[in-house]
């Protein structure tokens, strides 16, 4: 190729360069990130029980011990450890160590017998033996829940050996653990609720105990009852009970979802939407709760403001915010 031509060439490709970097400069930007959706409730005024908040367990206040009423072999026991039993169910029966030996002689013959003469006789003995027998039944003594047992099918107990345990229904209770300051305005018969924390039903119960400070936290233990018998709380399970001191109040609240819990300090805050439809983060201190709401102050925290219940998180304050309607 010519010098000219070559020339030329370098040229009309350096245009195409210029050009092409030329467009790309110019393409617009992609533009302002869409606003983030957000679900909203409103801070409200409700009204809540006076008093406090203390989580717990279920627990026995005591237990039941039952034992071989005399000298027995114990040849059924049905129930096992966190079985429910009712009042006069037949748990199982006794076989009384009289009749418990006279067939156990009777099968031995019979595994001996070596000719038609001892076969005969040991039959017959058998025979007497199985209708000999004495058998009693076990029955409970109350409504419970089964917490051991003690003794297997085909055990033999002196009188008064321990078989089983079970937790009466009245001696189920719930042990809160309260702050030694709070709990000195307790009393027997004061009012409660108890949650189990999975979402059932709230039970109604009533003090029934405070027992002395306990342990280097200088929390007191206070013994709940269930007001109902249905339903049957679970030995174990715990929960949280809310125990009145007095008189219902209002105070501002807002759902348990609007609630964001800071995990290195423990700190809430909650999203609030200013008029400008922008996010706003605010500290807030709890109260009681009710159901689902959740009593609360803090700055800005007034009755009717907008407070974001669902895509709040990982939004930094300020962001602009479109409400779902």
């Amino acid at each position: 190729m010519s010098r000219p031509r070559l020339a030329r060439a370098v040229a009309l490709g350096l245009l195409v360069i210029a050009g092409s970097g030329c467009t790309r400069r110019e393409t617009p930007d992609a533009g302002p990130p869409a606003r983030p959706e957000v679900t909203v409730d409103v801070v409200s005024w409700r009204e809540f029980g006076h008093g406090f908040e203390a989580p717990g367990q279920w627990k026995s206040s005591t237990e039941l011990v039952l034992s071989a009423p005399f000298d027995a072999v114990l040849e059924e026991l049905t129930p096992h450890p966190g079985d429910r039993v009712t009042r006069g169910e037949t748990l199982g029966t006794w076989l009384t160590w009289e009749s418990a030996a006279a067939l156990q002689g009777a099968e031995l013959l019979a595994r001996e017998a070596r000719d038609s003469v001892a076969v005969a006789e040991a039959r017959r003995a058998l025979a007497v033996a199985r209708a000999g027998m004495v058998r009693v039944p076990i029955q409970s003594p109350t409504a419970g829940i089964v917490t051991r047992r003690s003794a297997e099918p085909r055990s033999r107990l002196a009188s008064g050996a321990e078989f089983m345990a079970l937790v009466p229904d009245d001696d189920v209770v719930f042990e809160a653990r309260v702050p030694a300051g709070d709990a000195r305005a307790l009393h027997r018969g004061g009012a409660a609720m108890i949650e189990d924390g999975l979402g059932g039903t709230p039970m109604a119960a009533h003090v029934v105990s405070v027992m002395p400070t306990a342990g280097s936290d200088q929390t007191t233990l206070i013994w709940l009852r269930p007001t109902a018998a249905d339903p049957r709380p679970t030995l174990g399970q715990f929960g949280r009970a809310t125990i009145e001191l007095g008189a219902p109040y209002r105070a501002l609240a807002v759902p348990d979802s609007a609630l964001v819990e800071d995990d290195l300090t423990g700190h809430h805050t909650v999203a609030l939407v200013d008029s400008s439809g922008r996010l706003a983060w605010v500290e807030v201190q709890l109260g009681r709760r009710e159901g689902r709401w959740r009593e609360v102050s803090g700055a800005g925290v007034q009755a009717g403001r907008q407070v974001v219940v669902e895509g709040q998180w990982a939004l930094p304050a300020g962001t602009p915010v479109r409400v779902r309607p």
